[in-house]
Formats: structure tokens, C-alpha cells, sequence
């Protein structure tokens, strides 16, 4: 099973955690958020890549999906890699 990526984005000053995932060739990029303040972020930085890359302005292997994840549970890879995919599932190319 292709492993669950974690990355730290910086975004002027605020630090933002994301996941990728390799998905039936297209790689999935999760905004993480577990306030209601992250999440929203997390949405409004999904919507905005999703926008530049229906424009052409980001790749078009690169999904954008935006998870609340909380911050008292921790999920195993596995766990995580279905609620990524599941995400992207979700949400129409």
C-alpha cells in the first residue's frame, strides 16, 4: 500500500501540516484542520487549489481535499490514507 506523506507548508506565518497520497495516478493533497478556524482554512486553501488547477496554474495530477482530523485521536496510516481517498472520492475531478 503506497505510505501516507506528511509535509509542513508555510503560508506567510502560518504553518500549515498536509498529506499526500498517491491515488490511481493522481496524487491526493489534504489540508489538515481540527478547529473549526483550521478547518475552514483547510477548505478555503482546498477550494483555492482546486480553482488554479482547473485553470491550468497548478498540476493536473494534484487533487486538493480539505479533513478534519482531531486532535485527540490519532489515526494509523492506513486509516488516514482511506479518509484521503475517501475525500477525493467524494468530491467531483
Amino acid at each position: 500500500m503506497p505510505c501516507v506523506c506528511k509535509h509542513v507548508v508555510r503560508l506567510g506565518t502560518h504553518v500549515e501540516a498536509t498529506y499526500t497520497v498517491p491515488m490511481n495516478g493522481y496524487v491526493v493533497v489534504a489540508f489538515i484542520g481540527a478547529t473549526p478556524a483550521e478547518v475552514a482554512q483547510a477548505q478555503r486553501l482546498a477550494k483555492n487549489w482546486e480553482a488554479q488547477r482547473h485553470l491550468m496554474l497548478k498540476p493536473q495530477s494534484m487533487k486538493a481535499v480539505a479533513i478534519r482530523q482531531s486532535p485527540t485521536v490519532a489515526l494509523t496510516q492506513a486509516e488516514l490514507r482511506s479518509d484521503l481517498v475517501s475525500a477525493a472520492l467524494a468530491e467531483p475531478p
